[in-house]
């Protein structure tokens, strides 16, 4: 995964923080509810920011175990 790509996920989930945020402050009727939630919810973000910034996949081995078993 390059840095652009990661860079964008952690923006868009940036922006899915904040609009969940904003949902529950305003089904609460007041933007300041959601306040409790949104601490709990914002460690969650930079928890899952730091997760996918140091996402490394492994790498697929390009040498297979081509030794064939005598069966005589």
């Amino acid at each position: 995964m390059t840095k652009a790509t990661k860079v964008f996920l952690i923006i868009g989930m940036f922006i899915i923080c904040g609009f969940i945020m904003s949902v529950i402050g305003a089904a609460a009727g007041n933007p300041n509810a959601g306040k409790p939630f949104g601490a709990v919810i914002a460690i969650g973000v930079l928890a899952a920011s730091r997760a996918i910034w140091k996402y490394q996949p492994e790498k697929e081995e390009t040498t297979k175990d081509i030794d064939k078993l005598d069966k005589s």
